[in-house]
C-alpha cells in the first residue's frame, strides 16, 4: 500500500478517535444513556469501530455504568463478540 494511503486511512482513524471521546463527553455531560449505539450515533462512527477498539470499548463499558444507568442484567451488547459487523449482531439478538 502505498504511504498516501496509509497517512489517510491513520488520519481518518484519527478523527473516529477524536469524534468518539468528544461524543462521549457531550453524552455524559447531557446526562444521557451511554451505550454503543448512541456513541456511534453522536460520532459518527460504526459500532463496529467501536467495538473494534478496546480502548474505547472499555471506556464506554465503564461510562454506561457510572453513569448513572447501571444495568444489572447483561445486555446483547454486552455479549456480543468483539468481532462480526453490527448486522450480525444485530439479528443475533433477536
Amino acid at each position: 500500500m502505498p504511504q498516501h494511503l496509509r497517512d489517510a486511512a491513520q488520519r481518518r482513524h484519527q478523527q473516529a478517535t477524536e469524534r468518539t471521546t468528544t461524543a462521549l463527553a457531550r453524552l455524559s455531560a447531557a446526562g444521557a444513556a451511554i451505550s454503543f449505539a448512541s456513541v456511534a450515533r453522536e460520532a459518527n462512527v460504526s459500532t463496529d469501530f467501536l467495538y473494534r477498539h478496546p480502548q474505547l470499548r472499555q471506556r464506554i463499558q465503564t461510562m454506561r455504568t457510572t453513569n448513572g444507568r447501571h444495568r444489572d442484567t447483561a445486555s446483547a451488547e454486552d455479549s456480543a463478540p468483539v468481532t462480526g459487523s453490527a448486522a450480525v449482531r444485530a439479528l443475533s439478538a433477536h
